[in-house]
Order: C-alpha cells, then sequence, then structure tokens
C-alpha cells in the first residue's frame, strides 16, 4: 500500500483539497549536495547532485539528459520494495528516503542530477545508505538553506495542501486514512507477527519542533525479514542488501537491531512509501474509530484519541 494511490485518490477528488498560503518564501538548497552509494535492489553504484533551483520549480530528477518530475503522476503504480518515478521510459528507483528528507528540510525546489554505473541506461537507483534518511538529512544540512529566486530575483510564497474532508484508501491488510486537522498530526502503526523482535510498534508525532524529523525519523532503517531474503533475490531484488543497509530479522532474533523501525515505515508518510499494516478485522475496528474520532482531533482532544486508537490495537485479533 502505498501513499502515492493516497494523493491519486485525491486527485479525482479535486474539492477534497485546497491550497493555503503558509507567510513563508519557497526555499532551496544553498549550495550543491553531492552523495555517492549502493543502490538497494540493483546493486549499483550512483552519485546523486542536489543543485539549487529557481521558485515554482518543484523538485524533479534529471538522468541521461531527461526530466523527471517528483510528481504523483509519474509515480509507477507496482514497482515492489520501493518508490519508483517514471517518464518517456526513463526511472528512478527507491526515491523515498531522498524526497523525504528534502520535503521534511524544507527544500521546495531542486535540480536532482543523478548518474549510474549498471548496464541499464534508462533506469537508475538512488543510493539506499545505511536505509534511513540520515545521510541525505545530514547533506542538506550541510549545504544549508536559501530563500528561491529567479532570474529576476523574485521569490514565491510557499503554499501547503489542506484537507476539506476525510478520506481513505485500502489494500489488503494496509490502509492509508486522513482527516481535516488544525495542525500536522502522522500517526503510524506496523504489525509484523513473522517477526517478534519488530512486532507491533506505534508512533505519532504533530512534527511542530523542526527538529523532530532530524532528531527521531530521519535515523529510522528499513528492515526484512529474513526468512524472505531468498525469495526476494529471486525476484531480482535487494541485490545491494546487507546488515549494513537495512535491519535483518527473523522470528528467532533481530540482527543488529537499533529499534529504528516504526519510523522508517512512517518515514515516507511525508513523501512517498508503504501504508500502515494490521490484520484486516483490527484494522477495519480502527478504520471505524478513527472516523468517529477525526471530529476530536480537529477540537484538539488527541490525547482522548490517542487512547482510542491504543484501544483498538489491543483487542484482540
Amino acid at each position: 500500500m502505498s501513499l502515492a494511490a493516497g494523493f491519486k485518490f485525491l486527485k479525482t477528488r479535486p474539492s477534497v483539497l485546497s491550497w493555503k498560503p503558509t507567510g513563508k518564501l519557497q526555499q532551496t538548497v544553498a549550495d550543491c549536495v553531492e552523495r555517492t552509494g549502493k543502490g538497494l535492489h540493483s546493486g549499483d553504484i550512483s552519485t546523486v547532485r542536489i543543485v539549487p533551483e529557481a521558485p515554482r520549480v518543484g523538485r524533479y530528477f534529471s538522468f541521461q539528459s531527461n526530466v523527471i518530475r517528483a510528481s504523483i503522476d509519474n509515480a509507477l503504480k507496482e514497482t515492489p520494495l520501493c518508490t519508483t518515478l517514471s517518464k518517456d521510459g526513463y526511472s528512478v528507483r527507491t526515491v523515498e528516503h531522498l524526497l523525504s528528507a528534502l520535503e521534511a528540510s524544507g527544500v521546495d525546489n531542486c535540480r536532482i542530477e543523478i548518474e549510474g554505473s549498471g548496464d541499464c541506461d534508462r533506469s537508475v537507483e538512488v543510493p539506499i545508505f545505511d536505509g534511513s534518511a540520515r545521510e541525505w538529512v545530514e547533506a542538506i544540512d550541510q549545504a544549508g538553506l536559501k530563500v528561491a529566486v529567479d532570474l529576476d530575483g523574485k521569490s514565491c510564497e510557499k503554499l501547503a495542501p489542506y484537507l476539506n474532508e476525510p478520506v481513505h484508501v485500502t489494500k489488503n491488510d494496509s490502509f492509508l486514512a486522513a482527516f481535516p486537522c488544525s495542525e500536522v498530526n502522522i500517526t503510524y502503526g506496523i504489525d509484523f507477527p513473522q517477526a517478534p523482535a519488530i512486532g507491533r510498534q506505534w508512533f505519532s508525532s504533530t512534527l511542530l519542533d523542526e527538529s523532530f524529523y532530524s532528531k527521531q525519523i530521519a535515523s529510522s532503517r528499513t528492515f526484512c525479514i529474513y526468512e524472505e531474503v531468498e525469495h526476494m533475490r529471486n525476484l531480482g531484488l535487494i541485490k545491494g542488501g546487507s546488515s549494513e543497509t537495512a535491519i535483518i530479522c527473523s522470528k528467532k532474533e533481530l540482527e543488529k537491531c537499533s529499534w529504528r523501525c516504526c519510523a522508517s515505515k512512517g518515514l515516507g508518510v511525508v513523501v512517498l512509501s508503504n501504508g500502515a499494516m494490521f490484520h484486516v478485522p483490527r484494522s477495519k475496528r480502527f478504520m471505524e474509530e478513527m472516523i468517529i474520532s477525526s471530529l476530536s482531533y480537529g477540537n484538539g482532544r488527541r490525547e482522548e484519541t490517542d487512547a482510542k486508537i491504543d484501544k483498538v490495537l489491543m483487542r484482540p485479533g
């Protein structure tokens, strides 16, 4: 279940979403950022260079002289274990951590130049590093930010999306729900009974503290189930995967665990990634409770609503 599906659903109902001024100016990186690393699925080395851009341009990839905008319109529907952007036959894989870091760091506009070392000249993959967004956040922080201006020196105000009514999308035992609220509040849960060391985890934050993402979310790492590794590799995936690029867990033990799992699945909530996973009966009850409680969030009764959510998750299967 991907956030791309949720955003594409919103585009079919334009009245659900409106845009409001933030009182802030659009930003870009103050200097170029360059990082090189190995792709999780391809195993190929690639180099990414983040370059300052003008306002209203947005974020886009430049690959083989082709422009691939970081837009939901370019997100492929079925790409296992990663988010892929594609345009005119050219694609960039595993973009979620980089785009999440750019959004959370306040980089509204930038050109992302990417070059790969693989045999395929029409597809490239963003480096995975340690399986988190930390490398990107640190690189952006090192470069710094500045107000984005055009050739005439003019800037542009940043707009923020506002949800006018509750919406949700579901797929199998995964779902994504969004509700109108006076402030941004992200609540995320995962349930992996096949990996007891991961198990059921819960994460919630208003993200009001600008440093919260860099301190609590960016370092959250990708994880995989040891018993599924061989199957994934037979499918041509995780060729660049190792204990250095992900947390590897099994039914019995967790290898090199840093306990940064739930927020890892949630860090794409800022931009693109996987949805929450629960058992189907429990997720249905969760949805019912969330819909009933949506007005409570809007009225600032978040503690009461969170208590209801916790109660739902603790109910037997």
